[in-house]
């Protein structure tokens, strides 16, 4: 049998001031569990798809020995003495999974879906964690998935997706960082959890060998301190604090958005412009904001926190 799942879901700023932490999100503190005789491991707290994937394995005509894709690494890691490690397997083509969320499938479409999550009682911008990423097919990319999500507001009750944002995660020979920002629909409401989701591959079909560790995964609400979403040193947001005027330049020869958002994520300005631009804040009340600089198409490319007076 060769049937494989799709996400029923559509997943950044990291913070040193009232930053969030997912449970067991340091990937020191494991669990041990079983399904169908195998012994398995995942981040306590956390989901596998181990638990989904081992017994649909075992029912169907594919060979029944089956090894966890989720394991604990003790040798490879960012903080502390482990990570997890994510493995796509050759041998069949249902992906491998981590999540902070519950793991629902439907057994007629085979597709996942995800509930719950880490509580939050505000909108948080950013999803940070740090990963090592290496595959043995050259097209091929992890993946980071964030959903913020309102609790039954949706038809029938139902856990209502209301923010998300996405990340490929390339080939590294090292832990890299890896920031998520979360696109929102609307301006003003609340999430009720944040979910986040790993996986080592995106591909159907994979050729198997393909690892991703994860550590140290942290949400953070719009008060983070200033942190650059992509490598990009040619943009300077001055003064800090600001009083009036902001100003901003950078040598980026493209259309440019710069949004700003209040403690609780609510936008409250947003600017277009051309490499230099100065933009007047005077209206805004006295606190902290954060504010995010994109592209024409959506790139985020750099985000921070700036004090207005």
């Amino acid at each position: 049998m060769k049937k494989f799942f799709t996400f029923l879901s559509f997943l950044t700023l990291s913070s040193a001031v009232q930053a969030q932490t997912i449970a067991s999100a340091a990937m020191e503190t494991w669990s041990n569990y079983t399904v169908t005789t195998v012994p398995m491991v995942k981040p306590t707290g956390w989901a596998s798809s181990d638990s989904i994937v081992c017994p649909i394995v075992f029912l169907s005509t594919l060979p029944p020995a089956y090894s966890p894709r989720v394991t604990k690494s003790t040798s490879v890691f960012h903080g502390g003495t482990a990570s997890a490690k994510l493995e796509s397997p050759s041998t069949d083509t249902f992906p491998t999974l981590i999540t902070n969320a519950a793991i629902k499938v439907d057994l007629t479409t085979f597709k996942y879906s995800y509930s719950g999550g880490t509580p939050v009682s505000k909108r948080i911008a950013f999803v940070k964690a740090w990963t090592q990423y290496s595959h043995t097919a050259a097209i091929d990319t992890g993946r980071m998935l964030v959903y913020a999500t309102k609790v039954g507001i949706a038809a029938g009750g139902k856990d209502s997706v209301i923010g998300q944002g996405e990340a490929d995660i390339n080939s590294s020979a090292s832990f890299v960082q890896k920031n998520v920002y979360i696109k929102y629909v609307d301006a003003s409401t609340i999430p009720d959890r944040i979910i986040v989701a790993f996986q080592p591959s995106k591909l159907t079909v994979r050729p198997g060998g393909t690892i991703l560790y994860v550590d140290d995964v942290t949400i953070s609400d719009p008060t983070g301190i200033e942190t650059p979403l992509i490598n990009v040193e040619n943009i300077k947001v001055y003064p800090n604090p600001v009083l009036n005027q902001l100003n901003i330049n950078t040598e980026m020869k493209q259309s440019l958005t710069v949004q700003m958002f209040n403690n609780i994520g609510q936008l409250v300005l947003s600017h277009n412009f051309n490499q230099n631009t100065n933009v007047n804040v005077s209206g805004l009340t006295t606190g902290i904001y954060t504010y995010v600089i994109s592209g024409a198409d959506g790139q985020k490319y750099y985000a921070g926190t700036l004090s207005k007076q």
